[in-house]
């Protein structure tokens, strides 16, 4: 789908060569941006954020689709955007409608 090649495309321009990617979209997005992945959880965002905080990677991202499956909602959702910067780093908007638009954040 374009619109994750694209979030993956800004993770990879603001990574660099060393950089991690929390998602829903997990496996795809790491493939295309060149950073380690990680799934996005179903509970517990702050566990897995510091998790992947200490993996060691020096740029961290968080990309969010509108309408993918498993994305965090309510609550869970809030307590994953109080830990990344704001506003997004990017805003891309998805012309299928399939996956929905995507955010990127960085995790501060």
């Amino acid at each position: 789908d374009a619109v994750m090649r694209e979030a993956a495309a800004v993770v990879r321009g603001h990574g660099g060569d060393s950089c991690a990617v929390l998602t829903t979209m997990e496996p795809m997005v790491a493939w295309y941006s060149g950073c380690e992945g990680w799934p996005m959880p179903k509970g517990n965002v702050p566990s897995a954020l510091a998790r992947m905080r200490g993996g060691g990677a020096r740029n961290n991202f968080v990309v969010l689709f509108a309408k993918a499956r498993r994305e965090p909602t309510g609550a869970v959702r809030d307590d994953l955007l109080a830990e990344l910067e704001q506003p997004a780093l990017a805003h891309i908007p998805d012309p299928t409608g399939v996956l929905g638009d995507a955010d990127v954040y960085r995790v501060r």
